[in-house]
Parts: C-alpha cells; sequence; structure tokens
C-alpha cells in the first residue's frame, strides 16, 4: 500500500513528479498538493529531495484509510 504526502511549498514545483519515489502529483484548490507515493517510496527521501529546492511551508504524511486500501487490494487481484 503506497502513501502520500500533502504539500504546500514556494518555488518551482514542476519537478516532484520526475522525481524516483513520486508516482503522482496532484494540485489542491487550496494551493496545496497530494504526492502519491511509489510502493516503496519513503517520505523521507521526498523530503530530502525537496529541501534546498523549495521552500517546504508544510510537509504532511498521509497514511491510507481503509477503503484506500481495499481499493488498492481489489485493484491488486484484478489486474
Amino acid at each position: 500500500v503506497t502513501g502520500a504526502v500533502e504539500l504546500e511549498a514556494e518555488g518551482d514545483t514542476a519537478f516532484i513528479a520526475e522525481l524516483p519515489m513520486v508516482a503522482e502529483v496532484r494540485p489542491r484548490e487550496n494551493g496545496t498538493m497530494e504526492i502519491t507515493l511509489v510502493a516503496d517510496g519513503n517520505p523521507q527521501d521526498l523530503l530530502q529531495a525537496l529541501t534546498g529546492r523549495v521552500k517546504v511551508q508544510r510537509f504532511e504524511v498521509k497514511r491510507p484509510n481503509l477503503r484506500e486500501i481495499f481499493v488498492q487490494l481489489v485493484r491488486g487481484h484484478h489486474a
């Protein structure tokens, strides 16, 4: 089960989608973005990659809820 990070940062964030630990980047209406990590992605590696490139305002590790875990498990069985 992959994790996600909610990020608010100042600066050019376009490079984030190209980082090896990032599966998907979804901008939010409130100016933040939700970053889905790859299966073995580590939020600490993401934070380290951001350091020095953008000014991090907020970095929150989001754990998947039961519904998200269920959906991922069902997708895995039908793949």
